[in-house]
């Protein structure tokens, strides 16, 4: 979370650096950044403890309190716990849970910002524009900028083919 601005960040999952983590001790996580425990079995997220700033992950088989027998993490009644720290990384560890609506939603408005941005950088060539003034950079911006909403505005216009 940025201090400053006090906003959270969505960043997808990073795959081509796969298993590269200090945080999560005697586990592994899965495509959406749940652990998973020493069984396969993916852990059960039990909230975030604004006081160290981490997400709480139980054993899900004595969260469901099934056959005690059936884990084998711990010996317990309350299960392994496993901590993740979003600070020490965003992209693997968000604040708020990838499988939450709240997550998808703002996930769906970054992407529509993503392809906003690309269709300024590459389709309309603003990263290949030679100037080294800030000011005429914020310019060919601008000017891009007004080209996709008018493009935009265009095609909402135009019949459909």
């Amino acid at each position: 979370m940025s201090a400053l601005w006090q906003t959270e960040v969505f960043i997808p999952l990073n795959t081509t650096n796969e298993g590269n983590f200090k945080q999560v001790p005697m586990a592994t996580i899965n495509q959406q950044g749940i652990p998973i425990c020493q069984q396969g079995h993916q852990r059960y997220y039990w909230g975030h403890c604004k006081d160290r700033d981490r997400q709480k992950w139980r054993c899900p088989l004595k969260v469901k309190k099934s056959q005690s027998d059936d884990c084998k993490c711990s010996i317990s009644d309350y299960g392994r716990v496993v901590y993740t720290h979003s600070t020490e990384n965003l992209r693997l560890f968000p604040k708020t849970p990838r499988t939450s609506p709240t997550f998808k939603t703002f996930y769906d408005k970054r992407t529509a910002a993503e392809r906003v941005f690309k269709r300024q950088k590459l389709d309309f060539k603003l990263t290949f524009f030679k100037t080294r003034c800030k000011a005429r950079h914020l310019f060919y911006a601008l000017l891009t900028a007004i080209a996709v909403h008018v493009e935009t505005w265009y095609r909402l216009d135009s019949p459909a083919i």
